[in-house]
């Protein structure tokens, strides 16, 4: 748990509401046989009253062997200000790809479908697809 501040760089309006933010943020995970539950959950609100929003992600990633796994973290966003709300379901597919240099390849999928939405310009649909490169500790200064 700690502290959120929120810096508004994004280029258009659409990516963001332009302005600084603060808040707080919280995170819980355990680590199972078969792979790995968590959750985020934030509130951030702008220094001016402009904006206030909730989110909370639920994480679940199911182990299937062979680097394969199921994941599900669809973001739940509730923004008080504007009265949108928008609560995603997902089930996704990744495979992690393990180097001889140590170096780890995620990628995946996730089709994210909104069970719950409501107000303007929120998705009933949208695909969240990842690649990530994860370096060891120590790698960096050879």
């Amino acid at each position: 748990m700690g502290p959120l501040l929120v810096a508004p760089t994004s280029t258009s309006r659409a990516l963001g509401d332009g302005k600084w933010q603060g808040g707080v943020e919280a995170i819980a995970s355990a680590q199972h046989d078969w792979g790995l539950t968590a959750g985020l959950l934030s509130y951030q609100k702008a220094f001016d009253g402009g904006a206030e929003l909730i989110n909370a992600q639920p994480l679940l990633f199911y182990n299937l062997g062979n680097g394969y796994y199921l994941r599900s973290s669809g973001i739940a966003a509730f923004d008080l200000v504007k009265h949108t709300s928008v609560v995603p379901v997902g089930l996704g597919l990744g495979r992690v790809f393990p180097l001889a240099n140590g170096r780890v390849i995620n990628t995946f999928v996730e089709p994210q479908y909104a069970v719950l939405r409501a107000g303007d310009g929120v998705p009933t649909f949208q695909v969240f697809v990842g690649f990530n490169i994860q370096f060891p500790l120590g790698s960096f200064g050879r």
